[in-house]
């Protein structure tokens, strides 16, 4: 299955805030921190604070953080040079546990002064109806001069464009967006090699061969032999790319069609003969059962742990997080990184159908917030202006100028790698490709330039290299080649390009069908697997309560908000 594949909206049934057209987040980069002095060349989009104000709190709720290291995070030199530069001395809050965080945090009326949020959550959502964020653009537009990157993503076109899709309000800019785009990402399935040759086995080329596999391990093995990133029956994208989708079956609950149509086709009678297989995988001991009974199961870190044979994930072409992934996998006696691949091809059924996997050629993954309460905006906005810059997210992905890196002859930066360990220790996370507290500007690994471009979307359009920090400084990381191989086959065989308006935000009445729908399909999903519902007995009770969830007014709903974004986007292209 090449480009001339069927568009499609992937919409598993575990995804319960949003529909997105897209399939994927990428994550990661790295830093470190000493004198603020060193970092004194400020480019057009940074604002100079007088040094005789004095600096004042301002919380700021990151993700993937952690705030153990009070000592180092009391000595942090980025914080030190945001205090410097612009008079803010931030607090950085954890939002792990991010909805429940969120969704408390913001029914309570506590804001923090600036916040990321994914997009589509609905308590984000009614806190920015209720005016609990500030409007930027009240203050951006009364001095444009001062915060010139933020003015001209303000004025683009295009990203008005997806602020009346998110926000139903295209000149009020409630949030600035943290966007992902260009991004490849795809399922597939990790091996242990080192078992996989200590068995005579090889990397199987089809579903049939995968399974033989198992059963191999299952028998002579002590390894469980797979898993997939499956919380309590929550996620079903991988399953969905492995098993479903290469047979003819789809858990796609609103699905693109060459024709522009959305169809559901979670009920399709061929998706029952799958769900009896997958049981019986179940039943011989093939999968691992804690990803159906744990509340919260880090299935890479079992794999890296030496407990698993294979697990499913959704892996990025993106050197650095592939980097992240694997860093704790040579950590085993006798390990290195080699002995840990990625099957490089998808699988085909036996009509030659493959996965289907989309690249949308720009997504919001989410905003970032100011509280309508904060104490000085125009301060907290002269920050944000400056990370969203390009010298600030080289800051995010590079630390300080002189302190965490260097430039070489071209102008690029190159990474002082022990000094950007023990800032990124800060947070617990030295071999992360990110300074985690700013890890919300971008979703993609890429530095875009908005002042050097003709526009914020021009930017973006530009920004297509993925950025590689283990080099000059470190040897090269091999996953870098061993992901480009692995996704030229899968570009070749499985992804379909989707057009920028291919995302959008449900109601909040169409979120809650979302969810009756998603609880329906969990239910019975995890007990076909685990045989506690028998598929053949009962298939037909589910598609009846299925078609009672209301998932047609969503299908209708679907299509609706498609077709407007379409008409929108081709009234300002």
């Amino acid at each position: 299955m090449k480009k001339n594949l069927l568009k499609f909206v992937c919409i598993v049934c575990s995804f319960l805030l949003l529909i997105s057209f897209s399939v994927g987040c990428a994550k990661d980069k790295d830093a470190k921190g000493g004198g603020t002095e060193k970092q004194s060349s400020s480019s057009d989009s940074t604002t100079q604070t007088g040094d005789d104000i004095a600096p004042i709190k301002a919380s700021l709720m990151a993700w993937s953080v952690n705030r153990d290291n009070t000592e180092g995070i009391k000595n942090d030199r980025i914080l030190a040079y945001v205090k410097d530069k612009f008079k803010l001395n931030l607090e950085i809050l954890s939002a792990d546990g991010q909805q429940e965080k969120y969704s408390t945090t913001l029914a309570a009326g506590d804001v923090p002064d600036i916040m990321f949020a994914w997009t589509g959550m609905e308590s984000v959502q009614k806190a920015a109806e209720e005016g609990m964020f500030l409007n930027m653009n009240d203050v951006v537009s009364k001095n444009p001069q001062k915060y010139p990157v933020l003015s001209k993503m303000f004025s683009d076109k295009f990203l008005k464009y997806y602020n009346d899709i998110y926000f139903t309000d295209a000149e009020n800019f409630y949030g600035i967006p943290a966007p992902s785009q260009a991004r490849y990402v795809f399922g597939s399935i990790i091996f242990n090699m080192k078992e996989m040759q200590a068995l005579g086995q090889q990397m199987p080329a089809s579903i049939d061969e995968f399974i033989n596999l198992l059963r191999v391990v299952k028998n002579q093995s002590k390894m469980t032999p797979f898993t997939a990133h499956n919380i309590k029956g929550t996620s079903w994208s991988e399953f969905n790319w492995l098993f479903f989708q290469p047979q003819g079956g789809s858990l796609d609950i609103a699905q693109l069609n060459d024709d522009e149509k959305i169809t559901t086709r979670v009920t399709e009678p061929v998706n029952k003969d799958i769900w009896k297989q997958i049981s019986q995988w179940y039943k011989e001991g093939l999968l691992d059962r804690e990803m159906f009974t744990k509340e919260a199961y880090y299935h890479l870190g079992e794999f890296n742990g030496g407990k698993l044979f294979s697990c499913a994930g959704m892996l990025p072409y993106d050197n650095p997080i592939m980097h992240w992934w694997f860093m704790d996998f040579p950590k085993q006696p006798g390990y290195t990184q080699s002995d840990a691949k990625i099957m490089p091809f998808p699988f085909k059924g036996p009509n030659g159908e493959t996965t289907r996997n989309a690249k949308q050629s720009i997504q919001i993954s989410g905003y970032v917030h100011v509280s309508a309460k904060t104490k000085d905006p125009e301060r907290v906005l002269s920050f944000l202006n400056w990370l969203f810059s390009k010298e600030g997210q080289t800051t995010v992905f590079y630390g300080l100028d002189g302190i965490h890196h260097i430039k070489d002859s071209n102008g690029n930066p190159v990474v002082i790698e022990e000094e950007w360990k023990k800032e990124k220790g800060n947070w617990n996370q030295p071999d992360a490709a990110y300074w985690a507290p700013f890890n919300i500007v971008t979703f993609s690994g890429h530095i875009y330039d908005v002042e050097k471009a003709e526009s914020w979307f021009d930017a973006l359009q530009k920004s297509q290299e993925t950025i590689d920090v283990y080099t000059a400084t470190s040897p090269q990381d091999e996953y870098l080649a061993h992901g480009t191989e692995i996704t030229k086959n899968f570009i070749e065989h499985t992804f379909i390009e989707l057009p920028p308006y291919a995302s959008f935000r449900f109601s909040e009445a169409e979120f809650s069908i979302q969810r009756k729908v998603n609880d329906l399909c969990n239910k019975y999903f995890v007990g076909f697997v685990t045989g506690q519902i028998d598929v053949e007995a009962n298939w037909d009770k589910f598609v009846k309560e299925f078609n009672e969830t209301g998932c047609d007014i969503l299908e209708r709903a679907a299509q609706g908000y498609y077709d407007k974004n379409k008409k929108l986007y081709d009234t300002i292209k």
